[in-house]
C-alpha cells in the first residue's frame, strides 16, 4: 500500500528535525572542546606565569634592593596588571631558554621594606597571555637593642645612678646608685638619631619613621604620650621630649628598644612582653597591673631612679633584634 504524500512529508519532517538536532549536538560538542581546550590553554599559561614567578624569585633572592626613593610595591604591581609598566621594571629574563616564558622583577617597598616584585608572565612575542606576582627579599636583620654605653655592666639587668625600686632579685648591687650618672644619658644618640631625620616629614603626631625607626619630637608635635601597640613593627623608637613622657601597652608584645630624653612612665595592661632596651635620661618607672604578666626581657638604663610594680625580669632573653629572614609573598594568593 502506497504512502499518502501527507505522511511522506511528516517522516521528512521527522528526519530532517533528527538530523538538526544531531548537528546542534555535534556543534555543541564541538564547542564545549573548543571550549574545554582553551581553558587548559588558560591554565597551562597561568601554571607557567607562577612558575617563572617562583624561579625568578630564587634567582633575586640573594639580591638586596637600594632602599632610597622606591615605589611601594602594590602601586607596581596594580599598574602592571592594568598594562602599565612604571619605570624600574627590568627586561624580560627568560625561564630556561624559553622565546615564551620568562620574568621581570623591580625594586619597591612592601610595609617600609625594601623588596624586589616579581612578575612571571606567559606571551605569545606581542602580548601578555598569562602573568603571576611574587614579593621576594629579607627581613632586615634588625636592631632592636640599643647601643648602650660601654660602661653598662653585661650582668646589669637594671642600671640606674638613682635607687631601684623595689629591689629586683639577682641585680648585683654594683647595678644600683651607679655612679656614672652623665655618662648613662642618651642624649648624645637621641641628638644623632634627630639629624638623621631634618629633612623628613613628620605625622600629625609629631613622630617619623624611616624603615623600623621611628624618631618623635617636642618641637615637632609630640604630646609626651604614646601607645606603642601604635608602633608595633618599629625596632627601634627615639623620643626627643622635655618632661613626664607616658608609655602605654595593653595585652600585646614590644619588640622595639626605646631611647627617650625624658623620664618615661610604661604603663602596661593585661599580659604585656617588653622586649626590647629602655634607656632614659630621666627617671624610669614600669608598673604592670595585678591581673596581668608584665615581662621585661631586655635591659634598662637610667641616669635617675627606677621604680617597678607587677614586673617580672627575665634576663638574657632579649628577643630584639630578629635574625633576618626570608620574605616570600605571593600577590597572587
Amino acid at each position: 500500500m502506497k504512502a499518502s504524500a501527507r505522511q511522506q512529508g511528516a517522516a521528512l519532517l521527522v528526519v530532517l528535525s533528527l538530523v538538526a538536532i544531531a548537528s546542534v549536538v555535534a556543534m555543541a560538542g564541538v564547542k564545549s572542546a573548543l571550549v574545554d581546550e582553551r581553558l587548559a590553554g588558560n591554565m597551562r599559561a597561568m601554571a607557567q606565569a607562577q612558575m617563572a614567578a617562583d624561579w625568578g624569585g630564587a634567582e633575586r633572592l640573594s639580591e638586596t634592593p637600594e632602599s632610597s626613593g622606591l615605589s611601594e610595591c602594590e602601586v607596581a604591581r596594580d599598574k602592571a596588571l592594568d598594562g602599565r609598566l612604571i619605570a624600574g621594571w627590568s627586561d624580560v629574563l627568560p625561564v630556561s631558554g624559553s622565546e615564551t616564558v620568562g620574568y621581570r622583577y623591580i625594586d619597591c617597598l612592601y610595609q617600609a621594606t625594601p623588596l624586589q616584585l616579581i612578575r612571571g608572565q606567559v606571551s605569545d612575542g606581542e602580548q601578555v597571555l598569562a602573568q603571576h606576582f611574587l614579593m621576594v627579599g629579607r627581613e632586615s636583620e634588625g636592631d632592636a637593642g640599643l647601643d648602650l654605653p660601654d660602661l653598662v655592666p653585661e650582668e646589669c639587668i637594671v642600671v640606674s645612678s638613682g635607687p631601684t625600686w623595689p629591689p629586683i632579685p639577682g641585680v648585683p648591687a654594683s647595678c644600683d646608685n651607679f655612679l656614672h650618672g652623665e655618662e648613662l644619658k642618651p642624649d648624645g644618640y637621641v641628638a644623632e638619631v634627630a639629624q638623621e631625620f631634618a629633612d623628613e616629614p613628620f605625622n600629625p603626631d609629631g613622630c617619623a619613621n624611616q624603615g623600623k625607626l621611628v624618631y618623635c619630637a617636642q618641637d615637632q608635635g609630640f604630646e609626651g604620650s604614646m601607645n606603642l601597640a601604635s608602633y608595633a613593627d618599629a625596632d627601634q623608637i627615639v623620643i626627643e621630649y622635655e618632661g613626664q613622657l607616658t608609655l602605654e601597652l595593653t595585652d600585646a608584645s614590644c619588640d622595639a628598644s626605646i631611647a627617650t630624653t625624658a623620664a618615661p612612665t610604661v604603663e602596661a595592661h593585661g599580659d604585656v612582653t617588653l622586649n626590647g632596651d629602655l634607656w632614659s635620661s630621666g627617671s624610669l618607672a614600669i608598673y604592670g597591673d595585678a591581673e596581668g604578666s608584665t615581662v621585661v626581657t631586655g635591659t634598662v638604663v637610667s641616669t635617675g631612679g627606677v621604680s617597678t610594680d607587677n614586673i617580672t625580669f627575665v634576663p638574657g632573653e632579649n628577643a630584639g633584634g630578629g635574625g633576618g629572614g626570608v620574605v616570600w609573598v605571593d600577590r597572587d594568593d
